[in-house]
């Protein structure tokens, strides 16, 4: 997007959108007062930690003038404003989408610990317990033998048209999650957006999945239950060392 009338200056060396820092993209747009960027949904900013990616993801799809302000390489500030109809082009990758089940965490020790997996400071000697993932209605869930859902399929994401890119990072068989592409513009507010937690701002993002009922096999993976999807619980100091194990009918169902 613009940022200044051409020839005010040479390159961008920083970018901040509503006070969260972005990363000057590999296009140097040297003299036309034009940037391009990539922003991370978990980048928080400077000003407010409790405001971040996620919630500058809102704003933009909600319409509304976000603050740009940037550092040129000679040392120049510019600011300005911009808005969605203003940014010429914005693709959104999601890097790790729909983890297929997650981990929940308790704190065995003594005192609290802060966490993006906590909305507030974990309390200590297993006095609570924080948990995430969506149980049966993950999509890869019900698909575990990837019958449908794989690299091109098309989905929804943020109710925008969007296609699966592969597997995302950090997947792996026992616990695989996808890389999902879309395009920004097309997106709707309302299933995109920030959440706050014990570390600050962070962001959430809205996949839907069509898994067309082609055969008995993929009708018998659809009636998977929440009670039949097991979840490990561990140390929040320790992610990696299971405690104990529940599954998530105990978290969801009857509640």
């Amino acid at each position: 997007f613009t940022v200044s009338k051409p020839g005010v200056f040479m390159r961008a060396k920083n970018i901040y959108l509503n006070g969260v820092p972005a990363n000057i993209g590999p296009c140097p747009n040297e003299w036309l007062g034009s940037v391009d960027l990539i922003l991370h949904g978990t980048s928080k900013s400077l000003e407010d930690p409790s405001y971040g990616g996620g919630f500058l993801l809102k704003d933009i799809l909600e319409g509304k003038d976000i603050d740009v302000k940037v550092e040129a390489i000679n040392g120049d500030i510019i600011e300005s404003t911009t808005n969605i109809d203003e940014i010429t082009r914005a693709q959104m990758i999601g890097t790790r989408m729909a983890f297929k089940n997650y981990t929940a965490f308790v704190n065995p020790s003594a005192e609290p610990v802060s966490s993006i997996f906590s909305a507030i400071p974990l309390e200590g000697n297993l006095k609570g317990l924080t948990f995430s993932g969506c149980g049966d209605l993950n999509p890869l869930q019900n698909d575990p033998n990837n019958l449908i859902i794989g690299n091109g399929t098309r989905v929804l994401l943020n109710g925008a048209e969007a296609i699966v890119l592969g597997q995302g990072t950090r997947s792996s068989p026992e616990k695989p999650n996808l890389m999902v592409s879309g395009n920004l513009k097309d997106m709707e507010a309302n299933y995109v957006g920030g959440f706050k937690t014990g570390e600050g701002g962070e962001v959430y993002d809205t996949l839907a999945i069509p898994i067309p009922v082609l055969n008995e096999e993929i009708y018998n993976n659809l009636l998977i239950k929440n009670s039949d999807i097991p979840l490990t619980v561990a140390d929040i100091k320790g992610r990696h060392l299971p405690l104990t194990q529940t599954n998530y009918g105990a978290m969801w169902d009857n509640h």
